[in-house]
């Protein structure tokens, strides 16, 4: 249908206890005027149950920085049992267009706005791992020679 989907291999890495994945993701349509990036979060064995509505925020922190880049959540994502303890959810976020350059630095942690019991905001602060950091770079320099950026 003319549609594009390029998908880049995802960073692994644990983060107290909790086993995340993160993913650059693009989908483009240049007859539709389609043209978006997007980061894929994916979290397992989560002990808590916490959830992610449209337009919640996602703030990448660039690397050796103080400055965060928002990105907003372009669906609502609900924890799944995976035991009776563990949890898991996948979210994902829309990279907004003056976003795409900042990238080229690099990112060394998260903030995700989530909601604990589907009400109450909590943030969670993540930090990625020097092999996770180095991944997301060269996977987001990979996605952007892949589209033409």
């Amino acid at each position: 249908d003319g549609l594009r989907t390029v998908e880049a291999s995802p960073a692994t890495f644990i983060n107290e206890n909790e086993i995340y994945l993160l993913s650059w993701n693009y989908l483009g349509s240049p007859t539709d005027n389609v043209d978006h990036y997007y980061l894929s979060l994916y979290c397992s064995q989560d002990k808590d149950t916490w959830s992610i509505s449209a337009r919640d925020k996602l703030y990448l922190g660039r690397a050796l920085e103080d400055e965060y880049i928002e990105l907003t959540a372009l669906t609502d994502a609900q924890p799944e049992a995976i035991d009776d303890t563990k949890h898991s959810i996948l979210a994902h976020y829309l990279i907004p267009k003056e976003a795409y350059d900042k990238l080229y630095k690099g990112i060394d942690r998260l903030k995700i706005i989530a909601r604990e019991n589907n009400t109450s905001p909590v943030i969670l602060n993540v930090k990625l791992p020097f092999s996770a950091i180095e991944h997301m770079l060269m996977s987001y320099l990979d996605i952007m020679i892949a589209t033409g950026r």
